[in-house]
């Protein structure tokens, strides 16, 4: 039977047999003649990424759901501690709110709570703690999108979700701001989802384009309902940025 991986982990590419961190389009396409959907299809049960970037992916999603989760449980103490201090000034006669009845947590229930991420035998950096904002985002942000997010951060590792471009002039005044779906500030490259419920929608997107394209910002639109990680690859093959992608991914 094929490898998926080789020794140090790397995702093996089944048509030529070379090891990368992430097969990308361009490996595809050039080496190969074939595009990333078609290799899907033709090798759905192999990786296309390798053991440390699959597993980077999945404790950075672990880590920022346990976070959110923690903040939750914060805000439920913080409202049982008010209430404590409050049933002091509870005058007499008026009907008392209901205990707070907290259920014991089995061994069992524990362990499952949380699940269990695979481990996997090479040594990683620690990943630092999510930020605010990025509990703010798991919080709030629809599953579909947190899931591109994280693959875009594969790619695009200084991607920012709902990203604001701001222009202002030499005395300080505001030219324009744009919200974005994403965006990536470092490589000037903004990410748009037209037709996905949680667009960011723009009444004044024609005019706001033609400065952005002034400002050297490259645009990607990805034309879908429910836009998908494959949506993303063919946006990006059909548009030059492939090559940024590459530089960015070490493979």
């Amino acid at each position: 039977m094929a490898e998926k991986f080789n020794e140090e982990g790397k995702a093996i590419c089944q048509l030529c047999g070379k090891a990368f961190h992430v097969i990308t389009p361009k490996h595809l396409e050039r080496k190969h003649d074939i595009t990333m959907k078609l290799y899907r299809e033709q090798f759905p049960e192999f990786p296309i990424t390798s053991k440390q970037f699959m597993a980077k992916q999945q404790r950075q999603r672990s880590t920022l759901f346990l976070e959110a989760e923690k903040a939750k449980e914060r805000e439920i103490e913080e409202v049982k501690e008010t209430i404590r201090k409050n049933e002091d000034f509870i005058e007499e006669g008026e009907p008392e709110s209901k205990p707070i009845v907290e259920t014991e947590i089995t061994p069992f229930e524990e362990e499952t709570k949380t699940p269990k991420i695979e481990e996997v035998d090479f040594e990683e950096e620690p990943l630092p703690p999510p930020s605010k904002g990025e509990i703010a985002f798991m919080e709030t942000s629809p599953r579909e999108k947190i899931d591109l997010i994280l693959y875009m951060r594969g790619l695009f590792p200084d991607i920012k979700n709902n990203y604001v471009v701001v222009k202002k002039d030499f005395r300080g005044e505001l030219v324009y701001q744009f919200i974005t779906d994403m965006a990536d500030p470092v490589l000037k490259v903004i990410f748009l989802f037209p037709r996905a419920f949680w667009h960011n929608e723009c009444l004044d997107f024609l005019r706001l384009r033609d400065r952005l394209i002034e400002d050297e910002w490259n645009i990607v639109m990805i034309n879908s309902r429910n836009p998908s990680v494959r949506d993303i690859e063919k946006a990006l093959r059909s548009s030059d940025l492939i090559n940024k992608v590459e530089q960015n991914t070490n493979y």
